[in-house]
């Protein structure tokens, strides 16, 4: 009954503004992630595929894109282009996530390799950047540990996460490194002390999971379009509050680890869904 209601509600708003659901959303007063993200839901669960297939689609353009609605929605020729370009800042912004998501998911499924030189090389440059005044014994050493790898060689713990985890990593220490070596000490903690590394790539994990199920999308259509390193910013932005999170928790111990992180990820993911100003970045 509840569905055929709202068909109903969306006939008669049709009936009388001429306008499909779409084009009122897009012309719609409301801030424009609100906008972006309410056509994005229209899209993707339109039973017409070419319209859901905008927000799936690995490879689609903006102006292809937005053809691909007009045709489908049946604008008028004399109104489409006034339909297109009060829909183009929010197709820019759907399809700019959708190709973040592709970005990160490419890194994801790519498994470190001990003969990828460049694999090898950011590897080594994350001990460098966390222990800039220590150097590494070897390649295969018990110092890993000291950054919080589960043994001796870093490689056996990039496999959920694949190089996204080490990118992470790699990019926090890179871009933020005073932070990064501020939260690699809290995590030598005598008492509440963890294992950075894993807890980063555990971290990457969440975010990956909340890029993937369009829960970070409000925050992401601030912007017109996103920038290579958006992603690698909100897992910095994880990792600084999380270790806020842990510490303030005081855990009896490291096998509190997944309640904290449960905790943790209800309550910021509970204020993504509510706070408008909520910024997800390191500084």
């Amino acid at each position: 009954m509840a569905g055929f209601l709202w068909r109903l509600w969306k006939w008669l708003l049709h009936l009388v503004t001429g306008r499909c659901e779409i084009y009122r959303l897009a012309v719609w007063s409301a801030p424009i992630q609100q906008r972006a993200w309410s056509i994005r839901r229209s899209l993707e669960v339109s039973h017409i595929k070419t319209l859901s297939d905008v927000v799936t689609a690995r490879e689609l353009g903006v102006t292809e894109a937005l053809e691909v609605i007009a045709s489908a929605k049946k604008i008028p020729s004399e109104q489409r282009h006034q339909f297109e370009e009060s829909l183009r800042p929010c197709v820019v912004r759907i399809r700019s996530v959708k190709s973040l998501f592709c970005q990160v998911e490419d890194l994801r499924t790519q498994s470190f390799s001990k003969e990828n030189h460049q694999h090898e090389a950011m590897l080594l440059e994350l001990w460098s950047m966390l222990y800039p005044s220590v150097e590494l014994e070897d390649r295969i050493t018990k110092q890993w540990q000291d950054i919080g790898f589960q043994g001796n060689d870093p490689a056996t713990d990039f496999r959920g996460m694949g190089m996204l985890g080490l990118t992470c990593l790699h990019y926090f220490s890179r871009s933020h490194g005073d932070t990064a070596r501020s939260v690699l000490s809290h995590s030598h903690h005598p008492r509440y002390g963890y294992p950075y590394a894993i807890v980063v790539i555990n971290l990457t994990s969440l975010g990956h999971g909340w890029l993937k199920e369009g829960r970070l999308d409000k925050y992401l259509y601030w912007e017109e379009e996103q920038r290579d390193h958006t992603f690698y910013e909100i897992i910095g932005s994880l990792v600084v509050r999380f270790d806020g999170y842990w510490m303030k928790s005081e855990p009896e111990n490291v096998m509190a680890f997944p309640q904290v992180r449960e905790a943790f990820a209800a309550e910021l993911g509970a204020q993504l869904n509510t706070d408008d100003s909520l910024t997800l970045s390191v500084n």
